[in-house]
């Protein structure tokens, strides 16, 4: 037996709501499960009157389910409001010969298809709106979905605040300590004076660059960087590799770089002091070779005493960092290269390296950081004002410090400061290049 409708219209009015895409699906396949033609019409009430519509079948619908939206969009109308507009939405209807209209929306669509209705077309309305307000039916398409998105944020607001809660007593140390007062150097590096707080703009770090102290601390500085720095990444990815192969007294070995981890500075100091002294250890122990006694902490050798002990303080935790990454470098591609005859260098260069570039940079951003901070060490071997390779950033800002001089002492953190980060950008950028192929 025929049907008797040959010929339905679907659409979408008003506000979208999550699950009309699966009414929409429900509707053309079962319309064409009976043998009826399903016509969708996009843009409600303003697609019906302007004509914009497809026909839809299996394959139309066939994935729609789990996007969101609605596939047939919606608007409102104003000009179907108008007895015109409603007359000329019925003519379009007869003109595609609909038999029926199938609406899924809220209040207004309903109020559409009442009026359509009366004027003799079949119509079936699909309550479809998150308010779930359309009388005389319990749920609505929308409502549940609405409601569930809700109480899900609701959820996550709560484990916000809780996380806020145990974040707050830390975020308050960091603003105190380091953020507030890093603010109150920024603007004492802009001012006069703390008693003439007059703007000055960029006078201090004029009057600073053309220090020459400050030259001198920054040029030792930036050498000490360069040389210990580099140094540190490569010995300590050196040692690493090495303990990772199979080598005897392997333990002592790791014992030996990892100790000064657990030595306070103020022994290494003594020890450095014990050995470098014009009349200490390394130069009794030259003087036995025919060698004149070397003034090793205040001639041109300082600075190479001073790399060496950065050197053996940092390299152990490197070393372990470096270790920890090459455990985690897949197995499986090592023993491809083996296995397709590969040198120990092109494993290295084109896996191994490729893999540690992240723990790369964290040991290189750290290793400039210490190397910043390295003034603790030259402070306890040779006071205030050392010789003068030795003269760094640290101590022209401490004694700036001790001589009041805060316009000076905030100007050059500043400047040390977008260095520093200048610096770090940088190695970001370089890692971002080098190994954007093996993350992710």
């Amino acid at each position: 037996m025929k049907p008797a409708v040959h010929r339905i219209g679907v659409f979408t009015s008003g506000g979208d709501a999550p699950g009309m895409n699966a009414a929409i699906r429900a509707v053309v396949r079962a319309s064409l499960h009976y043998g009826i033609d399903c016509i969708g019409i996009r843009r409600g009430y303003h697609g019906l009157l302007n004509g914009d519509f497809a026909r839809l079948n299996f394959e139309s619908v066939s994935d729609i389910s789990r996007r969101g939206g609605t596939m047939l969009y919606s608007a409102r109308s104003l000009e179907f409001i108008e007895e015109a507009g409603r007359k000329k939405a019925l003519a379009t209807c007869k003109l595609l010969g609909l038999d029926a209209l199938v609406g899924i929306g809220g209040d207004g669509t309903f109020k559409g298809l009442l009026s359509l209705a009366n004027s003799g077309i079949s119509v079936i309305g699909i309550p479809g709106t998150i308010d779930n307000d359309i009388a005389c039916s319990t749920y609505t398409i929308g409502f549940d979905s609405a409601c569930n998105t809700a109480i899900e944020c609701i959820d996550k607001l709560r484990d916000t605040m809780h996380s806020l809660g145990f974040l707050g007593p830390s975020v308050l140390g960091v603003a105190v300590f380091f953020i507030v007062p890093f603010l109150v150097v920024v603007y004492y590096s802009v001012i006069r004076s703390p008693m003439n707080p007059e703007f000055v703009f960029l006078d201090n770090f004029k009057a600073v660059l053309q220090n020459s102290s400050f030259r001198t601390a920054a040029k030792n500085t930036a050498m000490f960087s360069a040389i210990a720095v580099p140094l540190a990444v490569v010995l300590s990815l050196a040692l690493a590799l090495m303990l990772e192969c199979r080598i005897p007294s392997k333990s002592l070995f790791r014992t030996f770089f990892l100790s000064p981890m657990m030595v306070p500075v103020a022994s290494v100091v003594l020890i450095w002091q014990v050995v470098f002294h014009y009349r200490g250890t390394l130069n009794v122990i030259l003087a036995g070779f025919g060698v004149d006694p070397i003034d090793w902490l205040n001639g041109p050798y300082c600075l190479l005493v001073i790399v060496v002990l950065f050197l053996w303080k940092n390299l152990g935790y490197n070393m372990i960092l470096f270790m920890a990454a090459l455990n985690n470098i897949p197995k499986e591609l090592l023993e491809v290269a083996d296995v397709e005859g590969a040198s120990a260098a092109h494993k290295f260069f084109n896996i191994k390296l490729r893999y540690l570039s992240p723990t790369v940079l964290f040991v290189a951003i750290l290793s400039i950081i210490n190397s910043f901070k390295v003034f603790r060490e030259i402070y306890l071997l040779t006071g205030n004002y050392p010789y003068d390779g030795l003269y760094m950033m640290q101590h022209f800002m401490n004694n700036t410090f001790g001589n009041l001089d805060y316009q000076k002492m905030s100007s050059a953190a500043v400047l040390m400061a977008l260095v520093m980060v200048a610096l770090i950008a940088l190695l970001f950028k370089v890692e971002d290049i080098f190994g954007k192929d093996v993350e992710g």
